[in-house]
């Protein structure tokens, strides 16, 4: 296997990876409760350590990994599931507050938009 063949293989389970946490992510969402990965990017009051979970971490490194490794095989974000978490949060900063509501089913939307692209 070449180099950029498993520059190739390390992004899709890398992706793979990060779609089943960002799916995760959602449910907490649509459940009534609030994800810390999305808090952290609507919010620069989030973004400090202590808003940081290690499965927060985690999944902030994978995000990371992506975009290294799409950046050098000159593939563009926007083919990978980065796309939905940008789109998730440019909605999600649009919406009138409270959120309750409307915040559940933007994660719905995304959650099915998700599995059905999976």
């Amino acid at each position: 296997m070449s180099r950029t063949e498993k520059l190739h293989q390390q992004l899709s389970d890398l992706e793979a990876e990060f779609t089943q946490l960002l799916l995760l992510e959602l449910m907490k969402v649509v459940n009534g409760r609030h994800s810390e990965y999305f808090l952290r990017r609507e919010s620069r009051a989030f973004q400090g350590k202590q808003y940081r979970s290690p499965e927060t971490h985690h999944m902030e490194g994978i995000e990371y990994k992506i975009a290294q490794l799409r950046g050098k095989l000159g593939q563009p974000l926007a083919e990978s599931p980065l796309q939905f978490v940008e789109q998730y949060i440019e909605r999600a900063r649009g919406l009138p507050k409270p959120w309750t509501g409307s915040k559940i089913a933007l994660a719905k939307e995304f959650h099915r938009l998700i599995t059905r692209d999976s």
